[in-house]
């Protein structure tokens, strides 16, 4: 049976870990009655409820054991309850669709990015502005469904590309110019959804007409430029990143330095072309190109990153070369099958008379 971690226990346990009073009840009420049930539950967490319906002896039998090793354990930071129950049940799937409510914060633990074995991954309508760097540690990752949040280009980090196993990613409803040029570089994907996003329509029909120099456009630095000198651990970080290596599976990138990159990777912009990540204060250029098909669709916009203006030549130039002869290879299988249907239109117009003097000719 899949293991399968669904949206109401994630609220169940973040409640857990953020109210000391409530995991005290839920504690006791495991300790003392040697039962969980809902006499300790307030009627207005649905949730709970849900959980202990649903979840059948996956929670108690989950609480019996850690409390069974350790009766004084309380949940900290950095031992959540999530992080425990996450590696207890080594889950396969997570469905967190609508787990954050307009107006709160939306950022997700990072413990969910700790299920080395998770293959699907559903987090719609929650409201998300950045898609964590923690995603790339899912190495096993098949499905990913960000559809109806509030990412942009630049909120989508580079590491995704690390899930060399995605198969399927919606981006739907979100608030994108175009997709991230790294996904070109994954080549397990083959479905990608795209529409409905806030300025789609835009960079499909505006830069696909206009001349190669105006694909190119030069972006202002966005962020303070940070004063002193950098430490070791900075100028390690920046060059890990600029390298585009994945240094969660890497052996020589220590843990507690792909953590540190992580608090860090969204002050970065990173050069699609070449080994550079420079701070987001310094200015830099982005880059629309096309392709023509992409995975059976046609005219689909891709968005990359570059660090000087000789990388985007370097990007768009060659990309629009490719768009071209794509573009005349359409053409002429389209007017082979103009003329194979003329002509197998014609065929079929012929009386017997002529098709028996065609035959004899």
């Amino acid at each position: 049976m899949i293991s399968v971690f669904h949206c109401y226990e994630f609220l169940f346990l973040n409640k857990l870990d953020h109210e000391p009073d409530f995991w005290t009840v839920i504690k006791g009420s495991v300790l003392k009655e040697n039962d969980f049930s809902l006499k300790c539950v307030p009627n207005d967490l649905w949730f709970v409820a849900v959980t202990v319906a649903e979840t059948k002896d996956r929670f108690p039998s989950f609480m019996k054991k850690i409390l069974l090793k350790d009766p004084y354990y309380s949940p900290t930071s950095a031992d959540s309850v999530l992080s425990r129950y996450l590696q207890y049940h080594d889950f396969v799937e997570m469905h967190l669709d609508s787990v954050f409510k307009y107006g709160e914060s939306s950022a997700l633990p990072k413990e969910l990015f700790r299920c080395p074995n998770l293959k699907a991954l559903s987090l719609k309508y929650n409201f998300l502005e950045q898609l964590p760097p923690d995603i790339g540690k899912l190495q096993k990752l098949e499905y990913l469904a960000l559809t109806n949040n509030k990412l942009q280009n630049s909120s989508i980090p580079y590491t995704l590309s690390f899930c060399t196993s995605l198969k399927v990613l919606l981006l739907d409803n979100n608030l994108l110019d175009a997709l991230p040029g790294f996904l070109l570089l994954i080549p397990s994907l083959n479905t990608v959804h795209r529409h409905g996003n806030h300025n789609y329509f835009k960079a499909t029909f505006m830069w696909y007409h206009t001349d190669v120099n105006e694909r190119i456009l030069a972006v202002p630095g966005s962020s303070p430029c940070v004063s002193g000198l950098p430490s070791l651990k900075l100028l390690c970080a920046t060059a890990i990143i600029g390298a585009k290596m994945n240094f969660f599976a890497s052996t020589i990138v220590p843990p507690t330095l792909a953590d540190y990159i992580c608090g860090i990777y969204f002050d970065f912009n990173v050069c699609y072309k070449c080994r550079s990540a420079n701070w987001k204060s310094k200015p830099g250029y982005k880059v629309y190109t096309f392709k023509n098909p992409y995975l059976g669709n046609t005219c689909v916009p891709f968005q990359h990153w570059a660090c000087s203006l000789q990388c985007a030549e370097d990007i768009e130039i060659p990309a629009r070369a490719e768009q071209l002869l794509s573009a005349m290879e359409q053409d002429r299988q389209y007017y082979r099958h103009v003329k194979e249907a003329q002509d197998s239109t014609l065929y079929h117009n012929k009386g017997p008379f002529e098709h028996i003097a065609c035959c004899i000719l």
